[in-house]
């Protein structure tokens, strides 16, 4: 789908969060709920690493990796906000960018860094 967007007037920003296993195996726990890909069969941890497979090109197509796994709720959403904020000068903390095309963040004249 990221590919098929075709010329446009605004070039979007790819975020891709991620966070470590055992943040993600805990996070699962405190929350009772079952991981998408598990079906009642896998347990979490495979889980996890099946969805990394799966996702690894997009996170490879990715303008920024934030990981997440030291943050909360609320500090993901303030990253968030402010990288993409008006007049926000791209990513910060933990955040990795990833290649930053010609008006991606990061590049001159780009994206929600500029």
């Amino acid at each position: 789908m990221v590919r098929t967007i075709g010329p446009c007037r605004v070039r979007p920003t790819l975020l891709f969060l991620e966070a470590s296993e055992e943040s993600l195996v805990r996070r699962f726990s405190e929350t009772r709920r079952p991981h998408p890909l598990a079906k009642g069969e896998l347990p979490v941890n495979e889980s996890i690493q099946r969805e990394r497979k799966l996702l690894d090109e997009l996170r490879g197509m990715a303008d920024l990796v934030f990981d997440t796994s030291q943050w909360n709720v609320h500090e993901i959403r303030g990253k968030i906000f402010h990288a993409f904020a008006p007049g926000a000068s791209g990513a910060t903390g933990s955040a990795t960018p990833g290649a930053a095309p010609e008006g991606g963040p990061g590049a001159p004249g780009g994206g929600a860094g500029e």
